[in-house]
This record gives C-alpha cells, sequence and structure tokens, in this order.
C-alpha cells in the first residue's frame, strides 16, 4: 500500500543512532544541544532553539511561555491539525477559529483583519497562531501589523514548513513572530521519530521555554538555607513537565537534518511531475505568496467536481492510501457550539468537501505518480 507520506531512513541514520545508543547517555546526550545548535545555524545566529519530544508538546510550551492561562483567548484557523487548538484549550484558554482563504489554504487575513476590527476589546486574541499549511507560508508581514495595532502575541505552528521561505526569510527564525514551532513526526520534512522543535529570537523566552519543558529546573545550587549544598546541583524555580527528547532521537534528527536541502529539492521535483501531468480542469493546486517557497510537506488539491470521496476508494482499490488534511475543527464535538456551527466558515467547510491529499515523500516511485495522475484525470468522466 502506498501512503500519502512516508519517511526516509538510511544507513547514515542507522549509524547516527547506533553512535548514540553506543557513546552517549539515553538522556541529556550531547546529540541534543548539537541538534538545536545546527537548526539555529539554518536559520541564523539571533535563534534560540529547544528541541521537545514532540510538536504537541511544543505547541503547549509556547503557549505557556506567551502567558496563556485560563483567562487567554488564542485564535486559529479551523482548518489545521487538532494540537494546534488542543494544546491551548489543555491550558485553560479559548479558543476561537478563523476561516481560510480559498487558494492558499491559510487563514484568511484579509478577513481576520475584519473580524479583529468588529471584535470588542475583551474579546481580542491574546495569542494568535498562524498555521503555514502543507508548508505554505501565511502573510507574516501583514500578521505582523495586526499583532502591532490589537496586542497579541504571533504564533507559528510551521508543523508542515521546515525549510520554507518568506520573503527574505526563513520560515523559523521568527523575524515576525514571537514563537515558531516545528514538528519531527515520521512524514515530516525530516523525522526524529516523534519529536518537534520551538524557536525564537526573544532570549528571555527562550529562557522560559527551556524551564518549562525540563521540569523548571536551573542547573545551579539551589538556595535553600543549608550549608554544603553545592552538590545539588540544579534549583527548582518554577512549573514545568518533563518533555525533553531523547538523545538518539536528536541524533537521528541531526542525521536527517543534513538532508534536508535535498529532501526539499526532491519534494519539489515531485510537485513539478504532478502539475504538468494532472488535468487543471480537473483539479486546483495550493497557492503560494509571491517570493516565498513551501517546503511541499503536503500535496493537498481540490478537486472542481464532487467526486472526491469515489477517487479516495478508486485510489484504494488500487493500493494508493490517501487522506484528507484536514476536516473543520470547528465542526468536531469538542469544539461546536453556537459559533462553531456548519456555515461559520464556508471557506473552510467548502475547502473539506473538495480537498484530497495525495501522496509526496522522498522516495516515491514516479510510475506512483503517474498512476495516480492518471486515476485523478479519470475522476473527470466520474461527474
Amino acid at each position: 500500500m502506498i501512503n500519502y507520506g512516508n519517511h526516509v531512513i538510511s544507513s547514515d541514520d542507522l549509524d547516527a543512532v547506533r553512535d548514540s545508543l553506543e557513546n552517549e547517555p539515553l538522556s541529556g546526550g550531547p546529540s541534543i544541544s548539537v541538534f538545536e545548535d545546527s537548526i539555529g545555524a539554518r536559520l541564523g545566529e539571533d535563534v534560540d532553539v529547544v528541541v521537545v519530544a514532540n510538536a504537541t508538546l511544543a505547541l503547549l510550551a509556547a503557549y505557556r511561555a506567551l502567558g496563556v492561562t485560563a483567562n487567554s483567548i488564542v485564535w486559529c484557523p479551523t482548518i489545521t491539525f487538532a494540537a494546534t487548538a488542543n494544546a491551548a484549550l489543555f491550558l485553560g484558554a479559548k479558543v476561537k477559529f478563523l476561516d481560510i482563504d480559498e487558494s492558499s489554504f491559510n487563514l484568511d487575513v484579509d478577513r481576520l483583519e475584519e473580524v479583529l476590527a468588529n471584535t470588542s476589546k475583551n474579546e481580542l486574541p491574546d495569542v494568535l497562531t498562524a498555521v503555514h499549511m502543507c508548508g505554505s507560508p501565511c502573510d507574516l508581514s501583514k500578521l505582523k501589523q495586526l499583532s502591532s495595532l490589537y496586542g497579541f502575541k504571533l504564533l507559528e505552528d510551521a508543523s508542515h514548513a521546515l525549510g520554507a521561505t518568506y520573503l527574505d526569510s526563513k520560515i523559523g527564525d521568527c523575524t515576525y513572530s514571537d514563537i515558531c514551532i516545528f514538528s519531527f513526526h515520521p512524514v515530516k520534512m525530516i523525522t526524529t521519530g516523534e519529536g518537534g522543535a520551538l524557536t525564537t529570537r526573544d532570549h528571555r523566552i527562550a529562557e522560559k521555554l527551556r524551564l518549562l519543558t525540563n521540569q523548571g529546573i536551573k542547573r545551579e545550587a539551589p538556595s535553600c538555607g543549608f550549608e554544603d549544598t553545592d552538590f545539588w546541583q540544579y534549583t527548582v524555580t518554577s512549573v514545568g513537565l518533563n518533555m525533553r527528547i531523547p538523545s538518539f532521537n536528536a541524533a537521528l534528527g541531526l542525521s536527517q537534518l543534513r538532508k534536508l536541502d535535498e529532501f526539499l529539492m526532491v519534494r519539489s521535483q515531485l510537485v513539478d511531475v504532478y502539475k504538468s501531468r494532472l488535468n487543471p480542469e480537473i483539479v486546483e493546486f495550493q497557492s503560494v505568496l509571491a517570493n516565498s517557497k513551501s517546503s511541499n510537506h503536503l500535496l493537498v488539491v481540490r478537486l472542481n467536481q464532487p467526486v472526491r470521496n469515489l477517487l479516495l476508494k478508486r485510489l484504494g482499490e488500487s493500493g494508493i492510501k490517501t487522506t484528507i488534511h484536514y476536516s473543520p475543527l470547528h465542526l468536531h464535538p469538542l469544539f461546536r457550539d453556537k459559533a462553531n456551527r456548519r456555515g461559520a466558515f464556508p471557506a473552510a467547510e467548502k475547502y473539506f468537501m473538495a480537498a484530497i491529499t495525495l501522496p509526496l515523500y522522498v522516495g516515491l516511485d514516479h510510475g506512483v505518480v503517474e498512476l495516480v495522475c492518471d486515476i485523478v484525470n479519470e475522476s473527470r468522466d466520474w461527474g
């Protein structure tokens, strides 16, 4: 069965993990800081990086570092994975959803501006989370302007977007945002097995993140009133959790990171094949902002006729497992209420009824791409 996404583990990855298992502690080994430094080196010298066990924990830490509590309001697009909203809900925050732009699949910034202008001061967001859907960057410059005007913090959910660029900046360098998070899940741009990372240019936020992700512990002798306590070596200074990534996972991530540019190139080439083979009368591809570059994590296309469910079935019968990213969160039972009802976010619902995620990953055979394209093109005659 061909999946929509897959990971590639090569001999150098296995060697890196084996070396870590044999030569460093399972937890807290040097591979972790080297991995962080290597991510930072790609993004810019002023960027702090904290790696964690998964991207959901990265979101949780990011929200908490930005001051999200039970009295906070977080806004995010309704087309995103559940973790974007769940992490805020876990802290007790109120989550409000936003509609998307029909062509970019990212949040509709023009509509956002209208919603902000018509929202009372006490209902404005404390944090707005911008999701770079499929790896295609949001309009961060406009979002930064709105954050300055309305006083909210800006968080980038770049789970899909490692390697993407926006204008003259790299996604994750936090030129426009307070914090950015990445995912290293097995189908993402690179993998650590499970893992995530947080990036920021604010060194005070970075210090908060390091405490939040490591039980609130500082590596220093405590001031507890007892003599000869230097041997304790740590002080618990604030509330935190264990969000640490194991050493061998970081070693895998470091090995994968060295191949990121190659992975990006292969993904881009595969997308070009799809674009050359798929009938433009049948499908619409996601638009990417001018002077920006997608990481091409997911290949989501919209069908121009109501055959999506039948297409999913036909592809499955041919051994190709496709899926849909994502069903609108506002229609799920956890979130459904008077504000979150059918018809509340029409662009997102229209997108959901027409979207399909086609296979895209490093190592995908071009023959499979051609088969997928043939089946999709045949759907023109199914209506």
